[in-house]
């Protein structure tokens, strides 16, 4: 790969050309920059300074090199001051490029993680694996707890919790609005979190990402209950694959998977709870 070091101005000018569906040209060639500048700032030799040099020189007039010695000090200060004026105007629009390029980027790991989600393949969707990890689900809570405490990472204990939402479909509706109020109480600092590290900060997520989160309430029938704790078991799902392999939002993807493991380990508690107040 060529150094960005020896690209020179007209060769980028013609890349960019070439990248322009309309083949227009869309930068000044260094030439054409060339003869710009220089016939606007050649204005800057102060006037009729021979004339006057030679008036100086021979005639009693003492003011002229007082003048000329003034105009050639405003003359530097202007190109110094013109250097910061077109050095910060390029530093703006360099920041909007690399928005852009972080926004492409961040599309891009957004359709990985929506591939991720809709597809039916993961890493662990291979038969011994998937047969393993019902298995393993099928064992007791404590038994689970050992397990946990020697082998699993947080991403797998996630993958191993995740319940049904349709298991909750016997639990009593004031159990699902209990649940779902603490959903609410505790999604407020989450949401704070992603805004700051995920959205803000860097635009890893988009508000409308998270929008879910923001209409967590326990009203209306059982299936909208549970519609909604869906959507807020998909949403810290989809949060977490966008932004897991950032180093900046580790902080921020420990706290989310804590979460859905939390919601998980409650689904299944309250579940739990059902059946025995039912047989009970």
């Amino acid at each position: 790969m060529t150094s960005r070091s020896l690209l020179t101005l007209d060769y980028i000018a013609e890349r960019l050309r070439d990248l322009n569906p309309t083949n227009e040209r869309i930068c000044e060639s260094s030439e054409a920059i060339t003869s710009r500048y220089k016939h606007r700032l050649q204005k800057l030799i102060a006037p009729d300074e021979t004339p006057r040099l030679l008036s100086y020189m021979y005639t009693e007039n003492t003011t002229t090199p007082h003048e000329l010695k003034r105009w050639y000090r405003y003359a530097d200060l202007y190109l110094d001051r013109l250097g910061e004026h077109i050095e910060q105007i390029i530093m703006e629009e360099k920041a909007k490029i690399q928005y852009q390029l972080q926004h492409i980027e961040n599309i891009c790991i957004q359709k990985q993680a929506y591939q991720v989600i809709t597809s039916h393949e993961t890493i662990l969707d291979t038969v011994s694996e998937k047969n393993a990890l019902r298995g393993i689900n099928r064992l007791p809570e404590d038994l689970l707890h050992i397990i946990q405490s020697y082998m699993m990472t947080p991403q797998l204990q996630v993958i191993i919790y995740k319940v049904n939402i349709s298991l909750l479909q016997k639990v009593q509706n004031k159990w699902l609005k209990g649940f779902l109020k603490e959903l609410k109480h505790r999604s407020l600092p989450l949401i704070a979190h992603i805004r700051k590290d995920a959205i803000h900060r860097v635009n890893y997520l988009r508000h409308s990402d998270i929008a879910s989160l923001e209409n967590i309430h326990g009203s209306g029938t059982k299936q909208d209950m549970l519609t909604r704790i869906e959507k807020t078991i998909n949403c810290y799902e989809y949060c977490i694959n966008i932004i897991q392999h950032q180093g900046s939002c580790e902080a921020l993807t420990n706290r989310l998977i804590n979460e859905l493991l939390y919601i998980y380990r409650t689904c299944k508690y309250i579940t739990y709870l059902g059946k025995k107040s039912k047989n009970g």
